[in-house]
């Protein structure tokens, strides 16, 4: 095994010991997709965001196959905001995740936030020879949550980038409490047309957010 296309010692480990004690069996269909990413290309790998259990599961799976590097919330770098997650991260070696910046709505949840410098260092990643692990979360209401496009606008900044998505599904609603069964399926790599323009978004979803901001204060206040 080439050790260049493998992960952290410690990063395998932790997610070898999460696997044991979170998930019941996994079964990796579309494994023979991986043949299909061509050796000059920078890999994003796009995971399904329907349960805390998704990302993790994944990077069990694949961090003996890429050299990974996970885009995690900010979050979990504060132990006092995710005391469990931050030693777990701390154990994986920090420098394997990137924070990626959040807000706080007008009732005080959490959510994924824009921040152009976030992707620029995710690039940066990429160019180094890392492959990125990114969620890739489910449209609400007929839209994508304002993290729902990280995938999309990082393959469109990054020359010679490509897409691998991959989903996940678990037999039951996984918890600590039980070790649900799942099924990961790596799907087609895809590469997107260029977007016009892409280096814009940034400032736009900029004042974007602000504006959305602004609204949540005045909500509050009222």
């Amino acid at each position: 095994m080439d050790p260049k296309l493998t992960s952290s010692f410690r990063l395998r480990t932790i997610a070898r010991f999460w696997r044991y004690f979170r998930v019941g069996r996994i079964d990796l269909l579309g494994k023979q997709n991986l043949n299909l990413i061509p050796a000059d290309k920078r890999v994003i790998i796009a995971v399904s965001h329907l349960t805390d259990f998704d990302m993790p599961a994944v990077i069990s799976q694949l961090a003996t196959q890429f050299d990974l590097i996970i885009a995690n919330t900010a979050l979990h770098h504060n132990f006092f905001q995710k005391p469990f997650l931050h030693l777990a991260m701390q154990l994986a070696d920090k420098k394997n995740f990137l924070p990626v910046r959040y807000r706080e709505t007008a009732n005080h949840k959490k959510l994924g936030a824009f921040d152009s410098a976030d992707f620029e260092r995710m690039r940066s990643a990429l160019e180094r020879g890392k492959t990125l692990v990114i969620a890739a979360h489910n449209p609400a209401h007929g839209q994508l949550p304002p993290s729902g496009y990280g995938a999309a606008y990082l393959h469109q900044i990054t020359p010679r980038s490509i897409i691998l998505p991959v989903s996940v599904c678990f037999s039951q609603t996984p918890s600590r409490w039980n070790r649900a069964n799942a099924r990961i399926t790596i799907q087609t790599p895809i590469t997107l047309s260029p977007i016009l323009h892409i280096e814009r978004f940034a400032g736009l979803s900029g004042d974007y957010h602000q504006s959305r901001n602004r609204m949540g204060q005045e909500e509050e206040r009222e």
